[in-house]
C-alpha cells in the first residue's frame, strides 16, 4: 500500500517536472507600507531567552518589526548564520556585540524595552513599488529585488536601502527555534536621493551568496516560509536624525501564487484524477490509523522522568522491550506486554542521559504486522 501511495505521489510530480521551463520561477510585486511599526534590530547575547520571547510576541502583535541578528553564532554553534550579524556589529560600533537598533540607530540603553516603548509608528516618507522575483535557467537560483521609485525631497548621503531575508520560524542543530533569524542582509546605496530623480533600483542575490546564508530556493512552494524586508533608513538633507524612511515586509513569492490560471489548467486536470485514486489507497491507510495504538509524552522531572501514554487502537497489540538512540538510556520498561483494544496504559520512566531524547518503542499485531512507535522529547538543558 506504501507502495502505491509513493507511486502516485510521484506521478503528482510529473507535470511540474515536465513543464516549461521558465525564467521567473516565482514573483510578486509588494507596496510599501503607508506607516511602520518601528524596526527593531535584536542582537543576540548571554540570557536574553526572555527579552527575545517578548519581542517576537511583539512583533507578531504588528507592534514592531523585528530582525533577529544572531551575534556569536560561530561560538555557540548550531548553524544559524552568523557572520552578517557580526558585520553590522561592527557598523553600528557595538563594543559588546549585544544590544539593540531602533530604526536604523544603535540605542545605548539597559532597559530595550522601555526603549521601543518610545519609539512609534512613522509616515513613511519614500513611496516604492518592490519587486520580487526568484530567477535561475532550469532551476530556482537567485532572488532579484527591484523598484522604481522617486523621493519628494532630497536625501541624506547617508541613506540606504536594506534587504533583510529572515526565516520566520528557524531551528538549529540542536532543536533550539526563534523567529525573524536574520538569513542574509545586502546594504545598498546605489540611487540618487535626489529630489524628484526617478531611480531604476535593483540588486541580485546570487546561488553562492544564498547557499552561504543556508537559504533554500529549491522548492519554490516553501520558499514563503522566508520574509524579506526592504528598508530605507537615513534621513532628509539637512535633518541630522536617523530613521526608516520606506519599509515594505512580505514573504518571498511562492511557485503556486505565481502561476497564471491557464498554465496550472493541465496539471490540475491530471492532479484532480490522481487524487481520485488517491482517496482509495487513503481508505485503507484509515484502517491501519484506526488499529495502530499511539504514544505520546512528556518530561515529569527534566532529564530525569519521563511520563508516557499509550493509548491502543481497535485491536489487540504486542509491546515490546523500549528501545533509545543518542545519548539516553532506562533501566526501566513500559509497563505490561499485552493490551486490549480501545485501551490506556499510562507510567514514567527514570532516564538519564543528554541532547535530545528519542524513544523507541516496538509492537506488533496480528492483522497489521510489527510497526515502531516513536517519542520525541526536546532537549531538556539546551544550550543558551
Amino acid at each position: 500500500m506504501r507502495v502505491i501511495a509513493a507511486l502516485f505521489a510521484i506521478l503528482m510530480i510529473l507535470p511540474l517536472a515536465t513543464a516549461e521551463v521558465v525564467q521567473v520561477h516565482a514573483s510578486k510585486i509588494q507596496h510599501s507600507e503607508a506607516t511602520s511599526a518601528p524596526l527593531v534590530e535584536w542582537f543576540h547575547g548571554p540570557d536574553d531567552a526572555d527579552i527575545v520571547k517578548e519581542l517576537e510576541e511583539m512583533d507578531l502583535a504588528g507592534e514592531i518589526n523585528l530582525v533577529h541578528w544572531r551575534t556569536g553564532a560561530g561560538l555557540e554553534g548550531g548553524g544559524w548564520p552568523g557572520d552578517e550579524a557580526n558585520t553590522r556589529v561592527i557598523a553600528y560600533g557595538i563594543e559588546n556585540g549585544t544590544g539593540i537598533a531602533i530604526d536604523g540607530e544603535y540605542i545605548d540603553t539597559e532597559d530595550p524595552l522601555a526603549a521601543i516603548s518610545n519609539a512609534s509608528s512613522s509616515l513613511q516618507k519614500v513611496e516604492m513599488e518592490i519587486s520580487i522575483e526568484i530567477r535561475g535557467d532550469v532551476k530556482p537560483e537567485s532572488i532579484h529585488i527591484g523598484s522604481n521609485f522617486s523621493s519628494d525631497y532630497n536625501l541624506s548621503i547617508h541613506t540606504q536601502i536594506h534587504v533583510f531575508i529572515l526565516e520566520s520560524n528557524a531551528r538549529d542543530d540542536y532543536g533550539r527555534t526563534a523567529h525573524n533569524i536574520l538569513r542574509d542582509w545586502a546594504p545598498n546605496s546605489e540611487f540618487s536621493g535626489d529630489i524628484g530623480v526617478e531611480n531604476n533600483w535593483s540588486i541580485e542575490l546570487t546561488a553562492e551568496h544564498l547557499e552561504g546564508a543556508g537559504i533554500d530556493l529549491e522548492d519554490t512552494a516553501f520558499t514563503n516560509r522566508y520574509e524579506i524586508m526592504v528598508v530605507m533608513t537615513g534621513g532628509i538633507d539637512g535633518d541630522g536624525n536617523t530613521t526608516t524612511l520606506s519599509f515594505t515586509r512580505t514573504s518571498l513569492p511562492t511557485h503556486w501564487q505565481s502561476e497564471k490560471i491557464n498554465s496550472l489548467l493541465v496539471p490540475m486536470i491530471i492532479s484532480t484524477v490522481i487524487i481520485t485514486g488517491i482517496v482509495f489507497v487513503i481508505l485503507g491507510e484509515r484502517e491501519r490509523e484506526k488499529g495502530l495504538p499511539t504514544l505520546e509524552g512528556r518530561w515529569l522531572v527534566k532529564g530525569e522522568k519521563v511520563q508516557y501514554t499509550l493509548t491502543a487502537g481497535n485491536i489487540d497489540v504486542e509491546i515490546g522491550d523500549v528501545k533509545f538512540t543518542g545519548g539516553w538510556k532506562s533501566s526501566g520498561k513500559i509497563k505490561g506486554d499485552k493490551m486490549m483494544p480501545n485501551s490506556v496504559l499510562s507510567g514514567t520512566l527514570k532516564v538519564h542521559g543528554s541532547g535530545e531524547f528519542n524513544l523507541h518503542l516496538p509492537i506488533s499485531t496480528e492483522y497489521l504486522g510489527e510497526w515502531m512507535l516513536d517519542l520525541r522529547l526536546p532537549d531538556p538543558a539546551p544550550m543558551d
